[in-house]
């Protein structure tokens, strides 16, 4: 029992130690929690689906129940969390409009914690929601989910 002892606690000294170096980047949009910077992961869920078409978006997690949102064209919906410590996080939100409805995961964070770390758009067309990765080209996406 004394060895697992001091595994946690050679374990959770790692963890503050390489948190620490990113402190000098922290911004405004950063927490602090128990002297550690905490940053915030951001989905967006854009509209850009044709003809002036509404999307209704409802995401949730094992935690929350974030409610049901009607996005016009064009329009975009941004929820904001933190991945848990056991780096278990996931939303799933589904998506309905006239042409198509489904349940996807948006953000799941064993595939978005290197993928999308602090930023995950998501875009709703026609044919389906596509997923960008964070960074500068944004043009092409690497999840597709097409509508059921």
């Amino acid at each position: 029992m004394e060895f697992v002892k001091k595994a946690f606690i050679i374990t959770l000294l790692v963890i503050i130690s390489s948190s620490s170096s990113a402190v000098t980047s922290a911004n405004n949009n950063d927490e602090k929690i128990g002297g550690i910077f905490v940053w915030p992961t951001r989905v967006q869920i854009f509209n850009n689906l044709n003809d002036e078409v509404q999307l209704t978006v409802h995401c949730r997690s094992g935690d929350d129940d974030l409610g049901a949102h009607v996005l016009a064209s064009n329009q975009e919906y941004e929820f904001k969390f933190r991945i848990n410590f056991t780096g278990t996080t996931l939303y799933s939100c589904s998506l309905t409009w006239i042409g198509g409805t489904g349940s996807y995961q948006l953000f799941k964070a064993s595939r978005d914690s290197d993928r999308c770390a602090s930023k995950c758009v998501w875009r709703a067309h026609n044919d389906g929601i596509y997923g960008f990765k964070e960074g500068r080209n944004q043009t092409k996406a690497d999840i597709i989910y097409k509508w059921t």
